[in-house]
């Protein structure tokens, strides 16, 4: 007798468990949790299927991995899982997605006791290195990097909020000028937001010229206004990315979506 379930199309277990989607969330959550929480999901998702809800039906491997993912780690404290379909990414509307690394980088240090100062030197040091700038420096936020610039009337600065280090015009989208570009212009320095372009965490950067930055760093506000540990270290991880290009496509959600293909 022909049977009517489609339970057997349903994947595995242990095969979800290993696809990439949910193995880089197993490690924040305790085993008698993932049994507890996987067990449902599965029971769940074979209901829908059965009842042919739209809930269930046509999902690809990919998705139901991605929907267990979410599952693992649990209820949403704030806002729940939202779809953007307005087009618009970089803003200050919507929070873009994080890359992996940051995220684990950014669990660990808020989970561990660790020094304020040494990822500060490296956000700094990676932007150099990643834009050609002779110096670079990371605060709070973005708006109030700007302001301390635009206070010094002995400063240029060139303003782009999400000027980044790639420049969508070569996967057939409007341009933005990278920050090398913008310092090969001539700009004395540049000030630009952590979440804009980058993908990373929403803080910001300021970036040229050693004598100008360190001008920058004399305001007396600047003390007050660092970046925290935990945006420094997300920064770092996602800056570490771009150090392999080929890895950016891959590796950071804003470019994933940014080079998806329409279809």
């Amino acid at each position: 007798m022909k049977s009517d379930s489609n339970f057997p199309q349903l994947p595995a277990l242990a095969e979800l468990l290993q696809h990439p989607a949910v193995a880089q969330v197993l490690d924040r959550v305790n085993q008698s949790t993932i049994a507890q929480r996987a067990t449902g999901f599965l029971g769940e998702l074979q209901a829908s299927w059965r009842d042919r809800t739209p809930e269930g039906s046509g999902l690809s491997l990919e998705q139901i991995a991605e929907r267990l993912a979410r599952r693992l780690l649990g209820p949403p404290v704030s806002a729940q899982p939202t779809i953007n379909a307005t087009g618009m990414l970089c803003g200050a509307t919507w929070h873009v997605p994080w890359a992996e690394s940051a995220v684990q980088e950014m669990l660990r240090m808020a989970g561990e006791f660790g020094p304020v100062e040494g990822p500060a030197e490296q956000a700094a040091t990676l932007l150099t290195e990643l834009t050609g700038a002779e110096a670079a420096c990371v605060l709070g936020h973005y708006s109030q990097a700007l302001q301390l610039v635009q206070q010094d009337p002995q400063l240029s600065a060139d303003s782009e909020r999400y000027a980044g280090i790639l420049d969508p015009q070569q996967f057939d989208l409007p341009g933005v000028d990278t920050l090398a570009n913008r310092l090969e212009s001539g700009a004395e320095l540049v000030v630009c937001d952590g979440g804009g372009l980058l993908g990373g965490p929403s803080c910001g950067i300021v970036l040229g010229r050693r004598q100008a930055v360190d001008q920058v760093l004399q305001h007396p506000w600047a003390a007050t206004l660092p970046a925290g540990p935990v945006t420094l270290v997300a920064l770092v991880a996602t800056l570490s990315v771009y150090q392999q290009p080929a890895r950016v496509m891959h590796r950071i959600p804003l470019w994933q979506l940014l080079t998806a293909p329409m279809e």
